[in-house]
């Protein structure tokens, strides 16, 4: 039984790492607090919908589609959206977040309406160890879920654009004396961003449902995942996500699906009153 919760509790961490490393990636870099991200996960869960259903592409290519094209739609939107007011204070973005996060949900009610749909699992079956059961397709999300934190991590490390990007996220004003280009390197990790929340929401929709709410739970405990994990720390949005997810599964298995998000409130609250600045955040002086 615990073995099976472990295993239900990472695939679930592993999902609400990938929204939440989005998030921070955009808040440590831009100071940008894009309340709406997790509504653009559910964007791209409906566009992997389209794509299977109505156009029956192949599952893994309309999630790589799915991907590419909520990219886009975040580097539109950092462009319309939140670059004209990156010169105001920290709460204007948070404002516009919200806002956005509210056009986002009622757009999606009004053009695809409030039932609900699940995006076709391309794999059926079980694998079966001893006591845990576990399917084929969680075991196929946890791996893509890897791999995109694990390529994630290899842009920020080895290449030119991940050290701008660390460059920033460090002294901005630094960065761009010495010939950083703040916009460009904005516009690229709202692509990137974007497009893990597409991945998220696209494993979200196969495994649980698709609908135009499907956003706000994973939402709030993205902010709690930041916040737990320490604002602008990536490994802190990756470690994050998993304990809260394996938090979760843990308490719905031995105590009761009601009090799941209570633990994790509690876990978070622990934390900063030992550590005020997260697990991985760096105090502000």
């Amino acid at each position: 039984m615990l073995s099976q919760q472990l295993v239900n509790g990472i695939v679930l961490g592993g999902i609400y790492a990938l929204v939440a490393l989005g998030f921070t990636l955009i808040f440590g870099v831009s100071r940008i607090g894009n309340f709406a991200h997790a509504d653009i996960a559910m964007l791209g869960a409906y566009t992997a919908l389209i794509l299977t259903f109505e156009f029956r592409i192949n599952y893994f290519l309309a999630l790589l589609l799915s991907m590419c094209v909520i990219g886009i739609l975040g580097a539109i939107i950092e462009r319309v959206a939140f670059r004209p007011i990156l010169s105001r204070s920290m709460t204007s973005t948070f404002l516009v977040g919200i806002g956005l996060m509210n056009i986002l949900r009622n757009s999606a009610i009004v053009i695809f309406g409030s039932d609900t749909h699940a995006i076709s699992s391309p794999i059926s079956g079980n694998l079966v160890v001893g006591n845990i059961s576990v399917s084929y397709m969680r075991l196929v999300s946890l791996g893509i879920t890897a791999v995109l934190i694990f390529a994630l991590y290899c842009i920020l490390r080895h290449t030119s654009i991940g050290r701008a990007i660390r460059a920033l996220a460090q002294d901005r004003d630094g960065a761009q004396v010495v010939g950083i280009d703040a916009n460009r390197v904005n516009s690229f990790i709202f692509i990137v961003s974007c497009a893990l929340a597409a991945a998220a929401g696209t494993i979200m929709g196969t495994l649980f449902s698709v609908e135009p709410m499907m956003g706000a739970s994973p939402q709030l405990k993205t902010f709690t995942i930041v916040v737990f994990g320490g604002m602008g720390s990536t490994l802190g949005a990756a470690l994050g996500g998993i304990i809260l997810g394996v938090t979760e599964a843990l308490v719905i298995g031995y105590i009761s699906a009601a009090y799941a998000d209570v633990f994790g409130f509690a876990i978070m609250i622990i934390v900063l009153l030992v550590k005020p600045a997260g697990l991985f955040g760096r105090a502000e002086r």
